[in-house]
């Protein structure tokens, strides 16, 4: 990887097209900006039936725009290929590039040491039958969430963590616990939000968690 300016930069090869991309630990999904998706398009690295529609996110600001979610038929980082990753178009021709938990998570245990990245355990097999499932239950669960339907979130979140816990990020979490804090389920929030401070990187949701882990306690 490469130090640039704090930030750590990886190149990878996306459908045959090389790219580089921001290592983001806290971003659920890979994303590319629209200037990315409309060049991909013209040239054959991507086609419109990997267009799958919309999905919602929630910016540091609070924010919550509405992204396009496509499916990357190949991603190779490090030489290691992998296949169907989840990711979003963010509708801003300049956004940044970034690699996020849809790619890191299928490559096992990973470890980061200097401008290294070093994976410890590939793991090519983590989208087994269940954690699909899983993954497309997170997805429903986190547009529950952002219509503010916390009772249909929390049980579709529930129901996604009992058939794959890996398949979920520190973003998945957050969701997760905010959902049963708002149904009134102080105790499994709390649960859920401290796996998720032990997993959080990203500064923005360690901060959203431990917030409302305070407004958990009684």
């Amino acid at each position: 990887m490469h130090n640039e300016n704090g930030v750590y930069t990886t190149p990878c090869i996306v459908n045959g097209l090389r790219l580089k991309f921001i290592f983001d630990t806290g971003a659920s999904n890979v994303s590319i900006s629209l200037f990315e998706a409309i060049f991909m398009l013209k040239n054959g690295y991507l086609k419109e039936t990997d267009i799958k529609g919309s999905s919602f996110a929630q910016l540091a600001d609070g924010k919550i725009v509405e992204n396009t979610k496509i499916i990357l038929d190949e991603f190779e980082i490090g030489g290691l290929k992998l296949r169907n990753i989840e990711a979003v178009v963010i509708p801003e021709l300049s956004a940044p590039l970034l690699l996020g938990q849809s790619a890191i998570q299928k490559l096992g245990t990973i470890q980061i040491e200097g401008d290294e990245l070093i994976i410890l355990n590939y793991a090519p097999n983590i989208a087994d039958a269940n954690c699909l499932e899983a993954q497309g239950l997170f997805e429903k669960a986190q547009d529950y969430y952002f219509k503010s339907l916390y009772t249909l979130s929390s049980e579709t979140y529930e129901d996604a963590y009992d058939l794959c816990p890996k398949a979920a990020n520190g973003w998945d979490l957050f969701f997760m616990g905010y959902s049963f804090s708002r149904v009134n389920n102080s105790d499994k929030a709390i649960q859920i939000l401290k796996e998720a401070s032990q997993g959080a990187i990203d500064s923005t949701l360690k901060y959203l968690v431990f917030t409302e882990l305070v407004s958990c306690q009684p």
